[in-house]
């Protein structure tokens, strides 16, 4: 049992006639050079388990029959621009206003068009966090990456108040470890409208006591 802290089980041995203890079988040097043996081939046995995968999806690939894009560069261009279009039409974010703050957490008064996060049954606007400094105003926290598929992905709203996502919290749970702490310090908040232009709240300070 003292052996087994450093060397997993199983232990292997090979029959021996008579009568021994686990122990001077397990401090045999003979069965640690089986052990190894059959370590390694297990070992082998995986690479070349391995290697044979990797060929059968190489061959796999190798034939299959070449994608030719559906369209020529200028029709997935004249989509483009109809996007672009499409966008430039939604209508813009016309009204974005605190309306309260309680600590880190904010309501936002909002109407006109904006970009939602895209979840399930969610009316939480997609916003990121800007904090003033020396230089000027820096992105603290951008808008997340990816916009998910299960809700809508913009709403039109008037006189809307939504509850953000406490600020501490949300930049704790999206940030590096570096940067996990939101400091003390004047920000503001950045939406988006649904015609994809940026709107920007007024500022707001957090600090120590909050």
């Amino acid at each position: 049992m003292a052996r087994s802290g450093d060397h997993p089980s199983p232990e292997v041995f090979r029959f021996r006639a008579g009568r021994y203890t686990y122990a001077e079988l397990a401090d045999d040097p003979v069965f640690d050079k089986l052990e190894q043996r059959i370590a390694d081939g297990l070992g082998d046995a995986r690479d070349a388990d391995y290697r044979r995968q990797l060929a059968k999806q190489e061959e796999y690939y190798r034939n299959q029959p070449v994608v030719v894009p559906s369209g020529t560069p200028s029709q997935v261009e004249d989509e483009m621009e109809a996007y672009k279009r499409e966008v430039a039409a939604r209508p813009a974010l016309k009204v974005l206003e605190i309306e309260q703050q309680h600590a880190d957490t904010i309501w936002l008064r909002i109407s006109g068009g904006v970009l939602l996060d895209g979840g399930c049954a969610s009316a939480m606007p997609q916003f990121s966090i800007e904090m003033l400094t020396d230089s000027g105003w820096v992105e603290r926290h951008p808008f997340p990456v990816a916009q998910m598929d299960c809700g809508m992905p913009w709403a039109e709203w008037n006189e809307r108040i939504v509850m953000l996502h406490p600020l501490r919290w949300w930049v704790s749970v999206g940030s590096p470890p570096e940067r996990k702490d939101l400091l003390p310090g004047t920000y503001r908040l950045v939406l988006i409208g649904a015609n994809g232009e940026l709107v920007r709240t007024v500022h707001f300070a957090i600090s120590d006591d909050q």
